[in-house]
């Protein structure tokens, strides 16, 4: 895990990781900063040693949820191809061979759509991306409209046997036919990579199947 703990010591990526949220604070409604982030590499190292990657494959995965969204930095529209330039030059400083490298920047240029899966790294990222939606990722939270992540308190999620398992933890807010209108695309693509890479998708609602 040489190469995903040396970008965390690297003080650009770390300004970028720190600054995006404040940086984009009048358009950005979800974090795309730190807090998003660690989150997505934690849920991306999970689902790979679920499947017995190895270690190489693992760390970059985690390299690919570390990077995934620094383009950002620039606003959230065509952040994917921002991130894919701006990532490159950060893995030109790796000890990564060509091969490795076009991995994760085919990851990240696809995390957003998922039309383009060629990787359980790339299925893994998206999966940990779109699955990312607590209330805790809200920016200024209770400053905005309500948004309809304001009734989930928490997203949980465990895989057991053949099945990919979300449960989200709601409040007397949520609205279960706001939140399937709002988070289609997030459902449909959790859905898709879940498939991909041979799962099965359980969600529930307070531990209740939906």
């Amino acid at each position: 895990m040489k190469n995903y703990e040396q970008l965390l010591q690297h003080k650009e990526l770390n300004f970028l990781l720190d600054t995006i949220n404040e940086k984009n604070k009048n358009t950005l409604l979800l974090c795309h900063g730190r807090h998003h982030v660690i989150n997505v590499v934690n849920r991306i190292s999970y689902i790979l040693e679920t499947l017995n990657e190895s270690s190489k494959i693992i760390e970059l995965g985690k390299i690919a949820g570390l990077l995934h969204d620094i383009g950002c930095i620039e606003g959230k529209e065509n952040h994917t191809l921002r991130s894919t330039k701006m990532s490159a030059k950060y893995l030109e400083t790796l000890d990564l061979t060509e091969p490795e490298k076009k991995l994760i920047l085919d990851a990240i240029r696809d995390h957003s759509k998922g039309e383009n899966i060629n990787s359980s790294i790339g299925a893994a990222l998206i999966f940990a991306d779109k699955t990312d939606s607590g209330k805790d990722r809200v920016l200024e939270f209770g400053k905005r409209n309500n948004y309809y992540l304001l009734g989930i308190e928490d997203v949980e999620f465990k895989i057991e046997q053949k099945n990919f398992i979300l449960n989200y933890i709601v409040n007397e807010k949520f609205s279960l036919e706001i939140f399937e209108k709002e988070s289609s695309k997030q459902i449909a693509l959790s859905y898709k990579t879940a498939h991909y890479l041979g799962f099965e998708l359980i969600i529930k609602i307070n531990n209740k199947p939906i």
